[in-house]
Order: C-alpha cells, then structure tokens, then sequence
C-alpha cells in the first residue's frame, strides 16, 4: 500500500533561491540611524524656529515610541523565524528519517481502515477533503456527474456515503482501498 500513499501526501515546494536581505542585527543598526536623525533633524527644526517646541517634542516621542514598539515586536516574532528557517535548514539526513516513521503511520492507519469500520470512516472523512480539493483544483464540485464520472463510481460512491456498521466490524476491502488511493492520485 506504500506507493498508492502519495495520494495522501502534501505538496512540496521547494524554497526559492535565496536573496540578499539584511540581517537581524543590520536592520536594527540601520533603524537605530535612521531613528536618531530623524529626531536629530526635529530637534534641528525646533532649535532654528521652524518647528514650535511642544510639536518638535511630541514627534521625537512618536519617533521613540515607534522605535521601541519596532523592538518589542520584532522581539516577539523572532522564535517564529527560528521555526520558519528550521523547516528549511533540515538536513537531508533528518527528512529520510522523519520520512519512514510518517509512512508507518500511513501504512498502519491503512491496514487499521481495512481492519475496521470505524477506523475506514475516519480515513473516509479525510479521503473526502482530499478528493473534494483535488477536484476543486479542477473547477469541479464533488457533488457533480463529472467528479463522479473522473473519480469512478465505485470510489465516488466510497467517499460520498458513509458505512452503516458496526465500529468493530470489518472496514473496505484492500483492493477497494487501493482503487480508491490510486483514483485520488489520478485527479
């Protein structure tokens, strides 16, 4: 059953080529300058009149406040990037070994689907978002004669209905589960 899975499985995309961008530590340097002589010419324009003294104070404040709320937040996020750069740092080596034990998983939920009911109608439910998305990529609805037509009746018929079973009865039979895995790769 390992190779009809990729019915299963998300799309991968791949990062696109890295680009220059600055730094963490080189933004911030280059924020702090432009934050001090933006308050440094404010204070300039209220030192030669331009500027009245309270106006000038209360736009190095907005500038200091805008600074300071830049530096919390870019504070808060910074964990998220770590996460985000994780994915895409990992090292061949750690995705082979991630990659068997989710296709255990797989493996172990399709032997319970066929093992029992229950366990099939769980995986029906989520076969269905599946083939529901595949289709609408397509513009069709599931719902349709043409969806029906494309995915086959024996399947279509599989997703849209549920089995009236006992939870601890028998699920779909392998070669059914096969046809159905092999038709949701084929969409």
């Amino acid at each position: 059953m390992s190779s009809s899975w990729t019915a299963l499985e998300g799309v991968r995309r791949a990062h696109s080529g890295s680009t220059s961008r600055l730094q963490a530590p080189e933004l911030l340097r280059l924020l702090l300058v432009l934050a001090a002589l933006t308050v440094a010419g404010i204070l300039a324009a209220a030192a030669t009149g331009a500027l009245a003294a309270a106006t000038a104070l209360r736009l190095a404040s907005l500038v200091g406040l805008g600074l300071v709320g830049f530096l919390v937040a870019t504070a808060a996020l910074a964990g998220f990037d770590r996460l985000q750069r994780r994915g895409r740092g990992a090292s061949a080596v750690e995705r082979v070994k991630v990659a068997p034990v989710l296709l255990e998983r797989a493996e172990r939920r399709l032997e319970l689907a066929v093992s029992f009911a229950a366990q099939f109608e769980q995986l029906r439910r989520e076969l269905r978002v599946v083939a529901e998305q595949r289709l609408g990529g397509r513009g069709l609805r599931f719902e349709s004669e043409a969806a029906r037509e494309l995915l086959g009746g024996e399947v279509w018929q599989l997703l849209a209905e549920p089995r009236a079973a006992d939870k601890f009865s028998a699920g779909v039979e392998r070669a059914r589960l096969e046809r159905l895995l092999q038709a949701l790769e084929g969409v």
